[in-house]
C-alpha cells in the first residue's frame, strides 16, 4: 500500500502536465490570423484548392471594409473551376460593400450579354487598390490579393465567355450565265466552245460553283454556293437563293450551243453532150461518147467551195440506134468502114501494145503496134472502096509506155505477168529472170530460170563442201 501511492501521484501530475500544454496550444491558435482559411472553404465547395494558391500570405492590412471584385474569365469549365490563360483574368467590375457579400454583384451580371465571370472577395485595404489599378490577374496572387477570410470567392456565367461578333446581314448576287457556242472548222464540223459562269462580287460573301471551274462548261446545271464571312448572315427574301444553314445555294444552268455544222454538198458534176462516132453503110447503131467532170467541195473561208485541184474526168459511152434516113445501104464493091485498132494499156511491167485486123477486101499497112503515136492506113483491093472515105482510110491512135513513179507498187510488179521473151544466154539473164520466176503462173512447161539457178546453187555447194569437211575434222 505505501508503494502504490507514490506511483498515483505520478502519474496524476503527468496528464495535469498534458492538458496544460494543450490549453496553451489551443488558445495560440484562437489568437493568431490564420490566412488561408479561404482555401478552406473553396475547398469544402469544389473539393481542392483549384485555384491553386501556395504563394506566401499578403502582408497583415487592416481593412476599413470589403470590396466584391468581378473579373472576366477567358473560358469556362464549371462552376468550381478557374480558367487561367497568358494575359489573366481582366477587370470587369468592383463594389465596396460593408459586410462579406459575393452576391453584392449578381444584379449587374444578370444585365450582362455575355461574360464568364470570376467573382472575388477582398478586404478593402491598399493592397487590393493595387490589384484594381492594375486591372488584370494572372494567376492565384499574381499580383498580391488581399482576400477575406473564409468563403472568399465564386463563378458566373452569362451568355458566352467573350464578346459575340457584331452580326450583319448581306444579300448575295445572282450569277450570269453564259451558253456554249460553237464555231465552224475546216471540214464544216462544228467546234464546240464551252459555256461560262460569272461568279459575283459580293463584300463578305464567298462563292463557289460545283466542278470548281467557272469557264469551259459542258451544257447542265451546276450549283452556286454563297457562304457569309464571320459576323455576316446572309438575306435571300425575293432571290433565288436558298438558305441552307449558314450559307445559301442557287442552281444554274449553261445551255448548250446550237447546231452549227455544216453538211458537205453533193459533188458537182457537169457532162458534155453526147457525140457521134462515125459508121458505114449497112450499120443500124453508131457509139456515142461524152466526158463526165467531178468536182467535189472542200470548206474555205467559212463556206464551201469547189475543190478544182481534185476533179476527175471519165470518158462515157452508149450506144444510140440510128434512124433510117442516117442508115445507107453498101453498093456492090464498097467496104463498110473498119474497126479501129485495139489498144492495150500499159502495166508496171510491161508497154502497151495496139493491133489491127486486116478484113475481107481491105489490108492495113501495119498490124502490130508499141508506144508511140500512130497513123495507121487501110487499102482496099482492087475493085472495092471505103464507103464515104474513098481509096484509102486511116486511123490515128496512141499507144503509151509502161507505167513508173508512185503509181507502181511492190504488189503491182509481182502481180504483173513477165515479159519473159526466151531462153536466158547468160548467168546475168538468169539472175535477171529470177524475180519474175518466183510469180510465173504454172503453165506446165519447166521454169529455165529456177532450173539454172538451182544448178548454180548445187556448184557452189560443191565447191564448199569440201573445206566444210577439213573445218569438221580438225575441230574433232
Amino acid at each position: 500500500m505505501k508503494l502504490r501511492k507514490p506511483i498515483a501521484s505520478l502519474v496524476s501530475v503527468v496528464l495535469l502536465s498534458i492538458g496544460m500544454a494543450t490549453m496553451a496550444t489551443s488558445t495560440a491558435s484562437a489568437n493568431t490570423t490564420s490566412w488561408p482559411n479561404h482555401w478552406s472553404d473553396w475547398s469544402q465547395s469544389g473539393g481542392q484548392n483549384t485555384r491553386g494558391d501556395d504563394a506566401s500570405p499578403p502582408p497583415v492590412t487592416t481593412p476599413s471594409g470589403y470590396v466584391v471584385v468581378a473579373w472576366y474569365m477567358p473560358g469556362w469549365k464549371d462552376g468550381s473551376t478557374a480558367v487561367w490563360t497568358p494575359g489573366g483574368q481582366t477587370l470587369a467590375t468592383s463594389i465596396k460593400v460593408s459586410t462579406k457579400n459575393l452576391d453584392a454583384l449578381d444584379a449587374w451580371a444578370k444585365t450582362q450579354s455575355y461574360g464568364c465571370f470570376q467573382i472575388d472577395g477582398y478586404n478593402d485595404n491598399a493592397t487590393t487598390a493595387a490589384l484594381l489599378k492594375g486591372g488584370h490577374l494572372y494567376g492565384p496572387s499574381n499580383p498580391t490579393e488581399s482576400l477575406w477570410g473564409g468563403t472568399a470567392w465564386k463563378f458566373m456565367k452569362v451568355g458566352a465567355c467573350t464578346p459575340p461578333p457584331v452580326n450583319t446581314t448581306v444579300t448575295p448576287g445572282v450569277p450570269t450565265v453564259a451558253p456554249a457556242t460553237c464555231q465552224v472548222r475546216d471540214g464544216g464540223v462544228a467546234d464546240i466552245n464551252g459555256g461560262s459562269i460569272v461568279l459575283p462580287t459580293t463584300s463578305g460573301v464567298t462563292y463557289t460553283i460545283s466542278g470548281g471551274t467557272t469557264t469551259g462548261l459542258a451544257a447542265g446545271t451546276y450549283t452556286v454556293t454563297a457562304t457569309p464571312a464571320s459576323g455576316k448572315s446572309l438575306s435571300v427574301t425575293g432571290t433565288g437563293w436558298t438558305l441552307q444553314g449558314g450559307a445559301a445555294t442557287i442552281a444554274v444552268t449553261v445551255k448548250p450551243a446550237a447546231d452549227c455544222s455544216v453538211s458537205q454538198p453533193a459533188a458537182k458534176v457537169v457532162s458534155t453532150a453526147w457525140v457521134d462516132g462515125t459508121w458505114g453503110c449497112d450499120a443500124t447503131t453508131v457509139e456515142q461518147t461524152r466526158a463526165v467532170t467531178t468536182t467535189p467541195y472542200i470548206w474555205g473561208n467559212g463556206q464551201w467551195v469547189l475543190d478544182t485541184a481534185k476533179a476527175t474526168t471519165v470518158t462515157e459511152t452508149q450506144t444510140r440506134s440510128l434512124s433510117s434516113s442516117e442508115q445507107t445501104v453498101c453498093p456492090p464493091g464498097t467496104l463498110p468502114i473498119p474497126a479501129g485498132a485495139t489498144v492495150v494499156p500499159p502495166t508496171c511491167t510491161a508497154d502497151g501494145s495496139a493491133t489491127l485486123v486486116n478484113g475481107t477486101g481491105f489490108t492495113w499497112d501495119t498490124t502490130s503496134f508499141g508506144p508511140g503515136e500512130w497513123t495507121a492506113t487501110a487499102t482496099p483491093a482492087a475493085g472495092y472502096t471505103f464507103d464515104k472515105s474513098g481509096s484509102t482510110y486511116q486511123v490515128t491512135f496512141t499507144v503509151a509506155a509502161k507505167l513508173t513513179g508512185a503509181v507502181c507498187t511492190v504488189s503491182d510488179v509481182l502481180a504483173a505477168p513477165p515479159n519473159s521473151t526466151g531462153t536466158p544466154t547468160s548467168f546475168s539473164e538468169v539472175l535477171a529472170a529470177a524475180p519474175n520466176a518466183s510469180v510465173l503462173a504454172s503453165t506446165g512447161a519447166s521454169p529455165l530460170p529456177l532450173a539454172v539457178i538451182a544448178l548454180v546453187l548445187l556448184g557452189v555447194g560443191a565447191l564448199v563442201q569440201p573445206r566444210v569437211r577439213r573445218a569438221i575434222f580438225v575441230r574433232h
